[in-house]
């Protein structure tokens, strides 16, 4: 791994039981300028922006091999934030009772909240050595995601993801398929981070026993955060549809595919603004 520490490797136990495109994701070499192109900048915030922004320069990059492609090694990121939440909660909440519905301490959510939000490199070099909790960890997840502008699916595929929920498939395997076509359609960015989460809960929902926390658990959770919109404030029955999407999203997190886009080394994920070229 790279001198820039980012936290999306995972443990030998760990990949035995993650689902078979995220046990190939590993710490992506930065190399000369290879996916380099955070920006540091203490003016910047991350919490309340949307995703297409603060991923900017507020990310951890990570690799996979696609199979489609032969082996070929794809790059992706996530949110700094989530990628150094997610691999402590991995490492250290999986048998702790109630990890995502008990509180943490205010004042330690508040300083980690603020370092990731304000620090130079938006606690791109954090390490869990300062009695932080991973009930404090996983309330600044949740955090960050219900301050999303924009839930991580985003508000033009709220109600085709609902649909899909709704609608009669011949089997199973058709409305897995139906759903992968739809985050397939998604922003890049959010591709990655919702498959990153579902990941992670289908990971916790195989420790409910000690958890106390099931698939419907997990998904009323995180519903607020992955699928919601604002009419759903004054109608708890989309509330609940959406509760029921993410449930079937975590049962069958393993069988979801990486997104189809392979971002080749060297070249940004990062939509660039485009030149217009004009003839002389």
């Amino acid at each position: 791994m790279s001198t820039f520490d980012i936290p999306t490797v995972l443990s030998p136990t760990q990949k035995t039981i993650l689902s078979a495109w995220w046990k190939k994701v590993t710490v992506a070499n930065r190399k000369g300028n290879e996916m380099d192109f955070i920006e540091t900048n203490s003016e910047k915030r991350v919490f309340g922006l949307p995703l297409s922004e603060s991923i900017k320069y507020a990310h951890s990059s990570i690799s996979y091999a696609d199979d489609d492609k032969s082996g070929e090694r794809c790059y992706g990121i996530i949110p700094t934030i989530i990628a150094k939440c997610g691999s402590f909660l991995k490492e250290e909440g999986l048998m702790v009772e109630g990890i995502f519905r008990m509180s943490g301490s205010a004042k330690r959510i508040s300083s980690l909240q603020h370092m990731f939000d304000e620090s130079d490199d938006y606690g791109a070099k954090f390490s869990w050595n300062g009695g932080y909790t991973v009930h404090d960890a996983a309330n600044v997840m949740r955090r960050f995601l219900n301050h999303l502008p924009e839930p991580v699916i985003t508000l033009d595929y709220y109600r085709p993801f609902k649909d899909a929920m709704h609608e009669e498939y011949p089997s199973t395997e058709a409305k897995i398929n139906a759903f992968q076509q739809l985050i397939d359609e998604l922003p890049l960015v959010h591709q990655y981070l919702l498959l990153y989460i579902m990941d992670m809960l289908g990971l916790f929902s195989m420790t409910s026993d000690e958890t106390r926390m099931d698939v419907s658990a997990l998904a009323a959770v995180f519903a607020p955060g992955v699928l919601s919109h604002p009419d759903d404030e004054l109608n708890p029955a989309g509330y609940k549809e959406s509760q029921r999407v993410l449930e079937f999203l975590i049962e069958h997190q393993d069988k979801f595919a990486v997104p189809k886009s392979c971002i080749p080394a060297n070249q940004s994920l990062i939509p660039r603004p485009q030149t217009s070229a004009t003839g002389n």
